[in-house]
């Protein structure tokens, strides 16, 4: 995300993009695993699984955008809102693979992060 964080601000100079960026990977680096853990418990609550699903996807994606924004609001990024579009993008897509993937995993007494193969192995 730093990556595209930095194109994003790139035509704004070196200083610009490069301190976006680096708020960007600081951001991702340290708050995302907090927020892919919370999708996890959303995922894997007792109850309807599309209900559980869908919150695991919302809320997260919503928590994410609101503090990337934040972050980029804050003095440094040149273009916040542009920043901010592809954690608006790719963080749905994401936290639905991620919530099936744990839903099928807490199924079959696993951790998210193991390998899923079979079910029977």
């Amino acid at each position: 995300m730093a990556a595209v964080v930095f194109a994003i601000n790139a035509s704004h100079g070196p200083l610009g993009a490069s301190t976006a960026a680096a708020k960007q990977w600081a951001y991702t680096f340290f708050v995302g695993a907090f927020i892919v853990q919370l999708s996890t418990r959303l995922a894997v609550r007792p109850g309807p699984a599309p209900l559980s699903i869908g919150l695991a996807i919302v809320l997260p994606t919503l928590i994410a955008t609101g503090l990337t924004l934040a972050l980029h609001s804050t003095k440094g990024t040149p273009r916040p809102l542009a920043s901010t579009v592809p954690v608006v993008l790719i963080s749905p897509p994401s936290f639905l693979g991620w919530a099936l993937r744990a839903r099928k995993a807490d199924r079959l007494g696993r951790g998210p992060w193991e390998r899923l193969g079979t079910e029977n192995s």
